[in-house]
């Protein structure tokens, strides 16, 4: 049969499609760029805190927002730890604290940095907490710290936009009252308008750390464990500074609107949970025609992390008590499905037992990724047809529709 077969990552394999010659668009692939020596950028990242000359004998808290790009993160956080070591910091006075991420639910525990003094999980419903600028309340003993350095993955976020090193201190080290009030404020935006969502939330948080103050901001711009970006200095310029290069890498244009869009997650760890699929198709939704399909292609294979989640979507309690940080996590990615559903028809192809799919996502549902182009092409009989091979990461975009929002219009608001 005649047609453009496209592979797209499904786990640690990939699975196949054929398109019509007639409406196929192209196929938008991974980024590529020069990477990075990780050790000379944190080197230089470092040079504010000679200049500053702090007393050695000072207590360090490092805030590490988790993130799916754990290998990069590692690995920045060990020459960030190590560049400490070697300015003189006793390793008994540097601290580490992992903070919360309403997108991510679990942290980054096998990062080994054990050996740092205090080696921390945030729990935004169990922490010793003080008031902070702002008004807000965040972990006391970060506070109390002498210097204190944030690091994060800079990255898109189907709830707050953008995420990046300000998110690792707010709301990262914040307590559960505030990171519901800040889940139903990201929640009023629709999780395709990414930079509407970013300037609504990033400037007030950018602005909190500036105050505490955060004396070194760290964000990396990393893709399957390559890193491509240290942005570095003080709060927002360094954000600001990311933003642009993060568009510059992950923003695609298309030349037309499609009918339909194949999009995989990126295979693992991307598509191993909800997380990269509501991801994924906040990231593509964009750029469709509207009335146009979305299929995911996301294996969710450890969906069963996520049935609270799910089972929130077959029976939402909106008005029931929130105990837990993962329960704002479920109820955010809930929400997100709801709006998703709003905007496009959605297929997945998973291996989400057939019940959570229908009375949960409530999205048609296919095994093959074949199975699912067919029916949705029986549906949408006309209209170009793209593939992504990484919506985790790409951000799709038509060309008549390229957003021009940088960071700097993050500065310019502040």
């Amino acid at each position: 049969m005649a047609g453009m077969e496209v592979w797209m990552p499904f786990n640690g394999t990939e699975v196949y499609a054929r398109i019509p010659d007639e409406r196929f668009m192209e196929t938008v692939k991974p980024p590529e760029g020069e990477t990075v020596n990780l050790n000379q950028a944190v080197d230089i990242a470092l040079k504010p805190v000679d200049e500053l000359g702090f007393n050695k004998g000072k207590r360090v808290a490092v805030a590490v927002r988790p993130s799916l790009e754990a290998d990069a993160l590692k690995a920045t956080l060990t020459a960030l730890l190590e560049g400490l070591v070697n300015r003189g910091f006793p390793v008994e006075n540097i601290d580490v604290y992992f903070s919360q991420a309403l997108e991510v639910v679990n942290p980054p525990l096998n990062m080994g940095v054990e050996g740092f003094g205090r080696l921390l999980v945030h729990r935004a419903e169990s922490q010793p907490f003080t008031e902070a600028p702002g008004g807000v309340r965040l972990n006391r003993m970060f506070m109390e710290a002498d210097v204190k350095v944030a690091l994060g993955v800079f990255e898109a976020s189907y709830l707050s936009g953008y995420v990046g090193a300000p998110h690792a201190v707010f709301p990262g080290l914040t307590d559960l009252e505030a990171a519901a009030n800040i889940l139903k404020e990201v929640c009023q935006v629709e999780p395709w308008r990414v930079e509407e969502k970013a300037l609504k939330t990033s400037r007030d948080y950018v602005k909190i750390c500036e105050e505490i103050p955060v004396d070194l901001a760290l964000n990396v711009i990393a893709c399957k464990g390559n890193v491509y970006g240290l942005f570095h200095g003080k709060v927002g310029e360094a954000f600001s500074q990311a933003w642009t290069a993060y568009k510059r890498l992950f923003q695609k244009p298309l030349t037309g609107e499609p009918a339909i869009v194949l999009a995989s997650a990126g295979g693992s760890p991307y598509d191993d949970r909800l997380t990269g699929l509501v991801q994924t198709v906040s990231n593509v939704g964009s750029a469709l025609k509207e009335g146009g399909s979305v299929i995911a292609v996301c294996e969710c294979g450890s969906w069963t992390m996520d049935k609270s989640s799910l089972e929130y979507l077959i029976e939402p309690k909106p008005n029931r008590s929130v105990g837990r940080i993962e329960d704002l996590t479920a109820r955010g990615l809930a929400l997100t499905v709801d709006r998703l559903r709003e905007r496009m028809d959605l297929c997945l192809v998973s291996v989400i037992p057939n019940y959570y799919v229908r009375r949960g996502l409530k999205v048609r549902f296919s095994r093959t990724l074949n199975g699912a182009l067919q029916t949705t092409m029986n549906r949408l009989k006309v209209g170009g047809i793209a593939a992504v091979e990484d919506g985790y990461h790409v951000q799709l975009k038509t060309a008549t529709h390229m957003d021009s929002t940088t960071g700097n219009s993050l500065l310019r608001q502040g």
